[in-house]
């Protein structure tokens, strides 16, 4: 995915500010900043919710230079996972049907292998939104995101609402499912340790603009830009989020 001069105005404000960057495929850009620094609505931009300028290109397909049909189906090779999985998830629908949205027909049997893909009981396909925890939310919007088997995957702050046990649980899943299946993912957090766990590349927002970009060890061990580094030094020490080698999944832990 490519990322070129992408500006969005909501009336005289400029909120993203002609933004560029590229994330090669199989590969996570973290795009890591404070509430209110154009990360959100950056994500929305690329998936078509939000109107922007700027070229957008999925492999070839640069989606501002085609047909509005044409660009509708190419944007089904983005998908994206919000932040809030109780408003993104019709309440009205069951599990099955949430999932399947991101099918072209219904298929139960396609169901049953996302919701196992996303280590969902398959017996929960009849239940409700409201009636799952948060986890299991969004690990339904996972998987209906996963439905439409996209070629890029777009996490918007998908644990942010979560609690600490279980943001450690969908953090892992996404990079189990990151790597299984090959996807490029722009994952996008105001949490700098877990972009660090994700992320190959880092980039770092700021005001509407990225003001560092990188591979995501440099920019953590090198930070140039004094945003960055005030994020670093952000990072709390009890219960901070870390990797252990031995077995290279997130571990919580209080030091």
């Amino acid at each position: 995915m490519s990322v070129e001069n992408l500006e969005v105005r909501f009336g005289s404000s400029t909120v993203v500010k002609g933004i560029s960057f590229d994330v090669p495929p199989g590969a996570v850009l973290g795009l890591v900043g404070e509430s209110g620094s154009g990360k959100s609505t950056t994500a929305r931009a690329i998936v078509g919710l939000t109107p922007s300028r700027g070229a957008i290109r999925i492999g070839e397909l640069d989606l501002s230079a085609v047909s509005a049909g044409a660009r509708r189906r190419g944007r089904r090779r983005v998908q994206m996972v919000f932040q809030d999985s109780r408003s993104s998830l019709d309440p009205r629908f069951t599990v099955a049907q949430c999932v399947a949205e991101g099918l072209p027909r219904f298929d139960r049997g396609r169901v049953t292998e996302l919701l196992k893909l996303v280590s969902l009981d398959p017996g929960l396909q009849n239940s409700r939104p409201g009636q799952l925890s948060g986890g299991q939310r969004q690990r339904v919007a996972i998987a209906r995101a996963l439905a439409a088997e996209p070629d890029v995957l777009i996490a918007d702050e998908v644990t942010a609402s979560l609690d600490v046990s279980v943001q450690a649980v969908v953090l892992n899943l996404l990079r189990r499912l990151q790597r299984e299946l090959g996807l490029t993912m722009l994952f996008i957090s105001h949490n700098m340790a877990v972009v660090r766990y994700m992320a190959d590349e880092l980039a770092v927002m700021y005001g509407g603009r990225i003001v560092e970009h990188g591979p995501v060890q440099d920019v953590i061990d090198r930070p140039e830009d004094p945003y960055t580094r005030s994020l670093l030094a952000a990072i709390p020490e009890i219960g901070q989020r870390r990797l252990l080698a031995d077995d290279d999944e997130l571990a919580l832990e209080a030091r």
